[in-house]
């Protein structure tokens, strides 16, 4: 029998020979669509590497095709369809990246895990949970490592200690109740057994997480302490002072080591990189990096009403807030904003970060204390 040949007009998917003259050649997303369902291998690949031409849709259909125990694909298939899925971490679309970043997160493979931890995967987070208990603004946090406890400080003087597994509250007492002078900081000793506070009287109060009825004190410094950290290995506590110096101290036994000076301005917040080597410190009007070796300042950037932020567990990013309800997410080695989140109704006060980099909590003149995080898909 003599083989069908097109006639003029007709559609023609392609193949070695040129359609003829007037017919119309599949293309766009039919194009796309057909190729992914051929059952040439070699037509399934070029679909596949094109499918982020086609935006969300594209993403789906090839999770969709490496998913679908049904249908047989071959090792080169199911291994392209994860290297399109990981490029899509990395496109324009934060949308696409988002939908690739939740597909993956679960994933085993060692790939996966590389391109995960290279992720700035902050612009997806959304508020997923909110905490109510306070009557006042919430201006400290502290979280343990373990990500068990969450404890919060208000101007309600009252701290509050919470599961944060469940997000319940476990207790409550007055500030008051632990110094004649209310309590303006609070850190969490990195093995999760103590809180630290500092009084406007320039007290260190050390407090048992876990009874919270034990807790000793020490006279620190002629002025106040406004912000406290503690650094990775637990053996130092480095408040920041109203005339702008700071201050190392030996947490056991306690003991002052050195002071020195860091800012023109009171200092508002400190943070120390998950290696323990710097350490950055904000004022009203700056935001230095300090070598905490050396205890020279190694950057300094001007930016007026800088008020809370946290350096990333993975050491790659700050993020701030300020008097515009917003989080921002900082390049650290260049400085420069990736993404910017709104966040409460009322400016934030203060901030912490889970010790994965999962979550972060943020405390809010609105009186509540919020959950940031990747909503589970």
């Amino acid at each position: 029998m003599k083989e069908k040949q097109p006639r003029q007009g007709d559609m023609v998917l392609g193949g070695k020979n040129l359609p003829p003259k007037g017919a119309a050649v599949l293309g766009g997303i039919k194009g796309f669509l057909h190729k992914l369902n051929s059952e040439n291998e070699q037509e399934q690949l070029a679909a596949i590497n094109q499918a982020l031409n086609y935006g969300k849709y594209g993403l789906e259909l090839v999770i969709k095709t490496l998913t679908n125990e049904s249908v047989y694909h071959s090792a080169i298939i199911k291994n392209t369809c994860l290297n399109v899925i990981i490029k899509a971490l990395n496109n324009n679309s934060v949308e696409l990246q988002k939908k690739a970043y939740l597909f993956l997160q679960n994933r085993k493979e060692t790939k996966v895990k590389e391109a995960l931890a290279n992720c700035n995967f902050y612009p997806f987070f959304e508020c997923i949970d909110t905490l109510q208990g306070h009557s006042d603004s919430v201006f400290s946090l502290a979280i343990t490592p373990n990500g068990e406890r969450l404890v919060s400080l208000s101007r309600d003087k009252t701290i509050k200690i919470w599961d944060f597994s469940n997000k319940n509250l476990l207790y409550s007492l007055s500030t008051l109740d632990l110094h004649s002078e209310a309590i303006i900081s609070i850190a969490i000793t990195p093995n999760g057994e103590k809180i630290i506070g500092a009084t406007k009287n320039n007290a260190i109060k050390i407090l048992d997480l876990t009874g919270v009825n034990s807790f000793s004190s020490f006279k620190a410094d002629s002025k106040a302490i406004t912000s406290l950290t503690i650094t990775p290995n637990g053996k130092r506590l480095i408040g920041g002072n109203e005339d702008g110096s700071i201050k190392i101290w030996n947490l056991n036994p306690f003991l002052y080591i050195y002071k020195f000076k860091g800012h023109l301005e009171t200092i508002t917040f400190l943070d120390i990189t998950p290696d323990g080597k710097r350490l950055i410190s904000a004022s009203k009007s700056q935001i230095k990096i300090w070598n905490l070796t050396t205890f020279k300042n190694t950057y300094t950037q001007q930016k007026p009403l800088v008020t809370p932020f946290v350096i990333t567990p993975n050491g790659k990013n700050i993020i701030s807030s300020g008097r515009n309800n917003t989080l921002k997410i900082w390049d650290l080695n260049t400085g420069k904003c990736l993404s910017i989140l709104k966040t409460h109704s009322s400016w934030i006060e203060t901030l912490v970060i889970t010790s994965d980099g999962k979550k972060i909590v943020t405390g809010s003149g609105d009186n509540t204390i919020k959950i940031w995080g990747i909503p589970k898909p």
